[in-house]
């Protein structure tokens, strides 16, 4: 997949998709083809269209996840907490 490709090449670290468009049952196939990122997804299955967020948050980042909240497919939010830190929240938003 050429997105795949991109976000390897550059070496992301934390990925944001918006409109996404994908229902629930649709997640669980986006992006399994790489292994460098835990993929996380509010989709809205009675309505798609317009909704659908997504995070893509490299491994050795997504072992410091403590929560995730997902309301509509529109609010997708991770808490991540290191070792002697604050927490650190990121969250992607669609309205």
């Amino acid at each position: 997949m050429l997105f795949s490709h991109y976000l390897e090449t550059h070496n992301f670290d934390i990925v944001g998709i918006s409109e996404t468009k994908l229902k629930e049952s649709a997640t669980n196939f986006a992006f399994k083809e790489q292994d460098i990122y835990k993929c996380f997804w509010s989709s809205n299955n009675l309505e798609p269209r317009g909704t659908g967020v997504g995070l893509l948050i490299k491994k050795d980042i997504a072992k410091h996840i403590q929560k995730v909240f997902r309301f509509d497919g529109r609010l997708l939010s991770v808490t991540l907490l290191f070792k002697g830190r604050s927490p650190l929240c990121k969250r992607l938003k669609f309205v």
